[in-house]
């Protein structure tokens, strides 16, 4: 058994589109939420991808990327406070795609958000990373990540890597020690990497032993979280 399935099936976010709602109300003021859900109701009376898209990147046009107008309320919301720090444009667009979410089939609704990745800014493509720990049906959501995890934008990445419960939960193992690698690379602390210890396995090491010992024949530093890593163990079996 993969480590991945150790976790594969822990559960979803608590909160639904109406608890998002109501949270970004509390955190950002009842008229930023009047915003997002006019904009659901527009992506409700034309239901195609055109639509949502329209929907969604309106939001770009009221949500900035500041902090929240209350954020004490965080405190009430200890699901929420674990992912953040949180900007208001990310809470408004992850609270619409949540809500949006219970609007779709679960294929249709995994092919507008894959479409809204693919065609969104680079601030829209943070919330939509930010959204995957607290969406629905979270298995079909890898390929989306998988691809996200790709990218060469550094805060795009750490949207996946960081402060998310999703990638040690879902990715297989070679997805995720990809992710590692890669934070490695871009210099993400790996202490940002949600239950990376439950993850790391004898390949994930072998790579991060290989990319150090490459770093020193460079010449180059070696991050001072790659021991950590290493002398980690692995309670994993195949």
């Amino acid at each position: 058994m993969l480590a991945v399935a150790m976790i594969a099936d822990a559960p979803s976010s608590d909160l639904d589109g109406a608890g998002w709602l109501d949270a970004l109300a509390a955190l950002t003021g009842p008229e930023t939420a009047a915003l997002v859900q006019s904009a659901l109701g527009s992506a409700r009376e034309r239901s195609d991808t055109l639509g949502t898209r329209l929907a969604f990147g309106k939001l770009s046009q009221v949500l900035r990327p500041t902090g929240l107008a209350h954020p004490e309320a965080l405190a009430r919301l200890p699901e929420l406070a674990a992912s953040g720090p949180w900007l208001e444009d990310e809470m408004g667009r992850v609270a619409f795609l949540v809500a949006l979410s219970e609007q779709r089939p679960p294929a249709e609704f995994v092919d507008t958000l894959t479409t809204l990745y693919r065609t969104g800014s680079d601030r829209e493509q943070i919330s939509i990373l930010r959204a995957l720990p607290f969406l629905p049906d979270q298995g079909n959501l890898v390929p989306l990540a998988r691809e996200a995890s790709r990218t060469n934008d550094v805060a795009v990445f750490r949207a996946l890597a960081c402060q998310s419960a999703f990638p040690a939960r879902h990715l297989p193992d070679p997805a995720f020690e990809q992710l590692v690698l890669k934070a490695l690379f871009v210099g993400v602390p790996l202490d940002e990497i949600l239950n990376l210890d439950s993850r790391v396995t004898p390949e994930l090491k072998r790579m991060v032993a290989d990319f150090a010992d490459e770093r020193r024949a460079a010449g180059r530093p070696v991050p001072t979280d790659v021991p950590r890593l290493l002398a980690i163990g692995w309670s994993g079996s195949v």
